[in-house]
């Protein structure tokens, strides 16, 4: 109901519905976070899983980051986008973090589809 009010007052003003879908956003993201922390809290078997798998990926954040190169970064015209330092070394972290997540989850994918086929 407030969605369509909100459309309904922002056919004009625009800003009135992105505000409106920020500010949900915002609602569900803080309820989502207090509500996890709660039950992490409340079980402490389930925050050692928690801590575990946080710290695998902070493990595969600094593998990232060594394995990363901080090159200066060229359009195909030749021309520099971004000098060699620290913000190309977190650009090849980033890409490198995503590659090796991505494998990770295709490989447990693939491998439960595998474990599913069998039974």
């Amino acid at each position: 109901i407030i969605g369509l009010i909100a459309f309904a007052l922002g056919k004009e003003d625009k800003n009135l519905m992105v505000d409106f879908s920020l500010l949900v956003l915002v609602i569900a993201a803080v309820v989502t976070i207090i509500f996890s922390a709660l039950n992490i809290f409340k079980n402490p078997e389930l925050l050692k899983r928690v801590l575990l798998g946080v710290g695998i990926l902070f493990v595969l954040l600094v593998l990232s980051y060594f394995i990363a190169g901080n090159e200066a970064v060229f359009n195909a015209a030749g021309e520099k986008l971004v000098g060699e330092g620290s913000t190309s070394k977190w650009v090849g972290t980033g890409i490198i973090y995503s590659i090796i997540l991505l494998t990770i989850g295709a490989a447990l994918f693939l491998w439960d589809m595998v474990k599913n086929a069998a039974k």
